[in-house]
């Protein structure tokens, strides 16, 4: 087979191999094919661009794009096409394709490449009379183009710092059939430079395959790789879905990511370039194409100290594992010193250092291994202890200097690291038999599971962790030991996770109050057995305030803090102020008898001539009114009216203090009176009355007989004559009598009415007569009840 190309012209000419005037094959070489013609035809198209179209005449053809086209196959197109102004016929318009097609394009090129044949000497733009053109000499002549005119080309153009996505795109338009790359330029000898630069920096078996035009009219409709225009022609100078668009002229194209490589090849630049293809071809195996295949080759070929990218060093380490065998020991030793510092940096550190080990012992390069493992146990542990990366546990140490270096930086960076990175590290460490000395554990456990305990993040590991390392729990105690003393609320959250009995907490004096309070939010104990526990170690504001979040104690929980603790410690100060507070306070809705208890309670302990002047005034008032209330309650119904004379007398001439004492007393003695009196206070007394219809018309669902009393009472009162104040009473009490009843099924309504019937017909009648409230809130029948 030869290595010379076949010729085509053609053009609009009067003869061709057409055999008639037009545009046709003006003369090609004997035995071409039709499909090779048929190929050439369909690149020879031109169209000027727009600012040149219209012009006429033949005095400026230099202004005119030319288009050097290259299509790779088995039947490889070069093809030059120049516009020639008029035709045979005069007519403006014609252009000349001067084609070459070879079977065998690397040996027709020897060791020229495609673009090199731009404005070659050889190319012509006539047209001939003979029909049969020789064969072109392989190979043909170059061009203008060289390696140091187009770098110094595209260092000077303002666009240089595009380079490598420029060769980013060819390379995923080659390999991918990705987006074809769209050259905008200021005329197609500046396009050339560009492909050229691609072409002197990319990998050769991928320039070869790269198909290319320097200039098309309306490039969106190529399918070449890449593809030059200039600013007249027929393009939306912005980034489509069909092509990735570089527009050299606006400085400006479409957003793609560069390839690593396509930076280190910018790097190394287009004069260095050869050298360094020159030193990656024998570290090649044949099987790579694109950048992702030759990135770690070329990397591997240029790493040295000082320079390289982690990334690069990223690529290269696992591309040496798999060929380290291939490659031998002393290949495998250089390389992997070149990469090791760079190594050390890269996103998954540890991962390449995993694989410079692995080609390190199947290339047997011990000395490199050696190297390997310190870089890791002084670079890399020492980095992820100190956040700057993650911990990777699963790097093993084979050599004992490794492993005490290890040790050494452990020492030095865990009571500073992250509670995460310290997990792993000593898990790491125990499964390497690596030691870490009590010290270390200790600030270990103060200033990292400490805080971590205090924050309640521990999970299995590092629980399982403090389980087994005793200098780890006592660091953690003494943290939380000094985190106390300015916020106990957040050591008691801490240790009610449970985790103090992990740590033994309980046997740290300083942490008594904590794991009681603790105690209490687990259900272990109740706030006032806690405060024993506490008391008087750490008791203080602070820690009632954890014990009982309300900030006080109601009635009740102060005789239970009396019952609990032994009077000499009921005598701290803190202690007296929340037993005044609590004597000050108002009593809970239905317990209003635990007053009257705490009184005595607090005079049987002999806590009374230890509290302020004005409690003891409170408990003083308490005792004369619930003296006179006894006195009352205990009366029969004879005697009932003239006590009730004098609580009233007193309730009217008292001051807003005494008062609220009465209405207290009363509504914890109220349910003591038969149903008669309880009329009779209630009219006399209407703040007795608004209390006792407010504890009761704000339960829910009411108790059958509570209902019954209800009414009973309200019937008493509006049996009453003389007393002006027995309407309203009636009024009101009536009004919650019939809202209770109205929360109560129909057959609960039936029940009470049966109720009241044993005591008072009369009473049952009038309760049954009254219309119920509708759902919807109005009165069916009548705007307000009827009074018997």
């Amino acid at each position: 087979m030869s290595a010379a190309f076949g010729q085509l012209y053609y053009t609009s000419c009067e003869r061709g191999l057409a055999g008639y005037p037009g545009f046709q094959f003006n003369a090609s070489t004997p035995g071409l094919r039709p499909d090779v013609l048929a190929d050439v035809e369909a690149l020879a198209g031109y169209e000027p661009p727009r600012e040149l179209a219209a012009e006429a005449g033949v005095a400026r053809l230099d202004r005119y794009p030319v288009n050097l086209c290259y299509r790779p196959g088995p039947q490889t197109v070069l093809a030059n096409t120049v516009f020639v102004g008029n035709d045979y016929s005069h007519r403006f318009g014609n252009y000349f394709t001067h084609a070459l097609v070879s079977e065998d394009a690397e040996a027709s090129l020897g060791d020229l490449l495609p673009i090199e044949l731009w404005r070659a000497p050889f190319w012509t733009s006539s047209a001939v009379s003979d029909p049969a053109l020789p064969e072109l000499p392989a190979p043909p002549q170059r061009g203008r183009l060289d390696r140091a005119g187009v770098d110094k080309f595209v260092r000077s153009h303002p666009c240089w710092e595009r380079l490598p996505e420029l060769l980013t795109a060819v390379d995923a338009a080659v390999r991918g059939g990705e987006r074809k790359v769209v050259l905008v330029e200021h005329d197609t000898d500046a396009v050339a430079q560009w492909i050229a630069a691609v072409s002197y920096l990319l990998p050769e078996n991928l320039v070869r395959l790269m198909s290319f035009a320097t200039y098309l009219h309306q490039p969106q409709y190529s399918r070449l790789d890449v593809v030059g225009t200039v600013p007249g022609s027929d393009v939306d100078r912005s980034a489509f879905e069909s092509y990735l668009l570089f527009d050299m002229v606006a400085g400006r194209s479409s957003p793609i990511a560069p390839h690593r490589l396509a930076g280190l090849l910018t790097e190394i630049g287009l004069l260095d370039a050869p050298a360094v293809w020159d030193r990656a071809g024998p570290l090649a195996d044949g099987t790579e194409q694109g950048l992702d295949d030759w990135h770690p080759v070329v990397a591997a070929a240029v790493m040295r100290p000082g320079f390289g990218e982690p990334a690069d060093a990223a690529a290269v380490a696992p591309w040496l594992a798999g060929r380290a065998g291939r490659l031998g020991e002393h290949v495998v030793a250089e390389i992997g010193a070149g990469v090791l510092a760079a190594a050390t940096s890269c996103a998954d550190a540890t991962g390449a250092l995993r694989s410079l080990c692995e080609a390190a012992r199947t290339a047997g390069a011990h000395g490199l291994l050696r190297k390997i493992e310190l870089d890791w146990a002084d670079v890399l542990l020492r980095s992820a202890l100190r956040d700057q990366r993650e911990f990777d546990g699963d790097f093993e140490l084979s050599t004992d200097e490794a492993r005490t270096r290890a040790g050494n930086t452990l020492a030095e960076e865990l009571p500073r690291t992250s509670p995460v990175n310290a997990v792993d590290a000593l898990m790491w460490a125990a499964r390497s038999g690596i030691e870490v000395g009590e010290n270390t554990l200790r600030d270990t456990g103060y200033h990292v599971f400490g805080p971590l305990v205090l924050e309640n993040r521990t999970d299995e590991r590092s629980r399982s962790l403090l389980g087994a390392q005793p200098p780890l729990r006592w660091g953690a105690v003494d943290h939380l030991v000094a985190a106390a003393r300015t916020d106990i609320g957040a050591v008691v959250a801490a240790l009610g996770s449970g985790i103090g009995d992990l740590l033994e907490a309980g046997k740290e004096h300083k942490l008594v109050a904590a794991v009681a309070v603790a105690d209490v939010r687990r259900g272990r104990l109740t706030p006032a057995e806690a405060l024993r526990e506490i008391t008087p170690l750490e008791v203080d504001a602070a820690v009632l305030r954890l014990l009982w979040p309300s900030g006080g104690w109601t009635h009740g929980e102060a005789l239970d803090v009396l019952g609990a603790l032994p009077p000499e410690d009921c005598r701290a100060r803190i202690v007296l102020d929340w037993l005044t507070s609590s004597v000050n306070g108002p009593p809970v809705v239905g317990q209003e008898h635990l007053f009257d208890r705490l009184c005595g309670r607090l005079d049987e302990t002999g806590l009374y001539h230890n509290l302020p002047a004005e409690v003891r005034g409170r408990i003083d008032t308490h005792a004369t009114v619930r003296r006179l209330i006894d006195e009352m309650t205990g009366a029969g119904e004879q005697g009932f009216g003239p006590l009730l004379d004098a609580v009233s007398r007193s309730y009217r001439s008292s001051g807003p203090q005494r008062r609220e004492m009465i209405v207290r007393c009363l509504l914890g003695r109220i349910g003591e009176l038969s149903n008669h009196q309880r009329a009779q206070v209630l009219v006399r007394l209407p703040d007795l009355r608004e209390a006792y219809l407010r504890t009761h018309s704000s339960a829910g669902r009411p108790f059958l007989l509570d209902l019954k009393n209800h009414v009973l009472v309200a019937w008493m009162i509006a049996r009453m004559s003389g007393d002006r104040a027995s309407g309203p009473a009636f009024d009101e009490i009536s009004r919650v009598a019939l809202e209770l009843r109205d929360r109560l099924p129909r057959r609960d309504v039936r029940k009470v009415v049966t109720l009241i019937e044993r005591a008072d017909p009369t009473a049952a009648v009038w309760f049954a007569e009254q219309p119920r409230r509708s759902r919807t809130g109005f009165w069916p029948f009548r705007a307000r009840m009827r009074r018997p």
